[in-house]
């Protein structure tokens, strides 16, 4: 499972209690909010009698065709809702919160979950958060546009503009410093940000002769899009060194936008803010047209280059060989696989360490196809330093990776280090004597860095792998039960031909 985390809002002119009251009628709540654009056919159903959701209501939904429910966990009159997502598809909570302020109540839908069915990964690997944004930000103007639409017995100042408000995070594993200073080096930044997906042609640039941001530094920004050229300035208001950078929009834009980092155990947590009406008559076409989902498709992709970028760099000036840091949302995976084997431990053992020879075993007849190990140097078994390169031919096509033997334990433990391309992390055999057999099993946790196997396993993740072993596992069992079976007729022939 793979968490992530959005968060959109909007200003509504209409008192509390009407939109909390509206948010609570789950049975017409989905008509309204799902209506015209993606997702088409959004529901939602209180299952059961009440009308309107109380704490411990389980509400039925469906978005592209995905069913999920959440369970109403606690209610804040006319201040907030919390739910808990409970499957399938989704797992997780949403919460709902209302702020009073001057010009209306700021209405925040506050998303934390992990995909766990399979259409629901797919969609997340391929859009991100951006089409959950979409959705959201056409909802909460249909919202906002209804309840304002009704009689209201209060009136609240005009807002010029139209304002928009989006939150996109990535975890890098590289130094926060580094982090901090590639973002201040604007000159260079659009490069890397904005190649290859939307956002072609995007481009910063410091009107100053400072070559890192500094605060009042203005920075100009231009992209080329579908909708043609957009241009815009930001001024930097103020730096926090290797925390925070806050600048503001001063054309055809008004706001602010943050980028904040913040060190977690398994990187640098990077997030942009984004809270920013536009006065342009381009920019409010733009954001009628497609709500914030372009703005997020940009700083979705854009946020993965940069940590692709970073942690190349990372990788390459510390030791490859030393214990991986724990990899980010872009790919750690564990799974252990084992099977029990009637044949003696040291047959298993030297058999696994015999690698010129155990792909024809592990590889034939099951995916992935054309697996073959080959031990890079002169000794037939693996010793502790030994180099093996494993080759195998994924749907995606051929893949490669090494992985080197670290630690040896006679008959009952060799354990690996990937070395990359494509893996980085560890590879475990274990070999335990039970009453029923020798346990053999396979574990491994590592991230992956190619973009084959990020590709696989994101879609797929651990199934594949599981489906390999446990197939080769087998194919191995009946190998090793076949052989000691054999011996075990051969010397019984032997006896008796022993003169009495």
């Amino acid at each position: 499972m793979e968490n992530w985390q959005a968060v959109d809002s909007v200003v509504i002119r209409a008192p509390a209690e009407r939109i909390y009251e509206t948010l609570r009628d789950y049975n017409n709540f989905g008509r309204m909010f799902g209506f015209g654009r993606l997702p088409r056919g959004y529901r939602t159903r209180i299952l059961g009698d009440e009308q309107l959701g109380e704490e411990g209501s389980v509400v039925a939904q469906r978005a592209l065709g995905m069913p999920f429910k959440c369970r109403i966990e606690e209610l804040e009159p006319n201040r907030r809702i919390v739910e808990n997502f409970i499957g399938p598809n989704f797992e997780g909570i949403g919460i709902w919160e209302l702020e009073e302020k001057p010009e209306g109540v700021k209405l925040s839908y506050f998303y934390d979950a992990a995909d766990t069915g399979w259409r629901s990964r797919l969609v997340f690997r391929m859009t991100g958060t951006s089409l959950h944004h979409h959705f959201f930000s056409h909802g909460l103007q249909r919202l906002k546009e209804k309840l304002e639409s009704e009689p209201q017995e209060k009136t609240w100042p005009a807002v010029e503009g139209d304002a928009w408000q989006a939150v996109d995070t990535v975890v890098i594993r590289a130094p926060a410093d580094r982090i901090y200073n590639t973002i201040r080096d604007y000159n260079n930044f659009g490069r890397i940000f904005g190649s290859g997906y939307l956002g072609l042609g995007y481009k910063a640039r410091i009107l100053g002769p400072e070559r890192l941001v500094e605060e009042n530094s203005v920075v100009q920004h231009r992209i080329l899009t579908l909708a043609g050229r957009f241009r815009w300035k930001r001024r930097v208001e103020s730096l926090e060194p290797n925390r925070r950078i806050v600048e503001r929009y001063i054309s055809d834009h008004e706001g602010t936008g943050i980028w904040e980092l913040e060190e977690k155990p398994e990187g640098v947590k990077v997030s942009f803010l984004y809270d920013a009406a536009d006065i342009s008559w381009r920019m409010k076409l733009l954001h009628r047209v497609m709500g914030t989902f372009a703005h997020r498709n940009f700083y979705w992709n854009g946020l993965r280059r940069l940590k692709r970028k970073l942690e190349r760099e990372h990788e390459l000036e510390t030791d490859t060989q030393t214990e991986a840091t724990p990899a980010s949302t872009n790919g750690s995976w564990n799974a252990k696989d084992s099977i029990v084997i009637h044949a003696p431990a040291e047959r298993i053992y030297n058999t696994i360490r015999d690698y010129n020879n155990l792909g024809k075993v592990f590889g034939a007849g099951s995916l992935p196809r054309g697996y073959s190990t080959r031990i890079l140097g002169a000794e037939q078994l693996v010793e502790e330093g030994s180099v093996v390169e494993h080759r195998m031919l994924y749907p995606a096509g051929p893949l490669r990776f090494r992985r080197r033997v670290e630690a040896l334990e006679p008959n009952r433990r060799i354990a690996e280090r990937y070395i990359g391309p494509n893996y980085k992390g560890t590879g475990t055999w274990e070999i335990e004597e039970v009453p029923e057999g020798v346990n053999l099993s396979y574990s491994y946790d590592i991230a992956d860095t190619g973009w084959q196997t990020k590709l696989v396993y994101q879609l797929i993740r651990n199934p594949l792998h599981h489906h390999f072993y446990s197939h080769a596992l087998e194919r191995l069992k009946r190998k090793l039960e076949s052989e000691g079976e054999t011996r075990q007729s051969g010397e019984a022939s032997k006896l008796e031909n022993v003169p009495g």
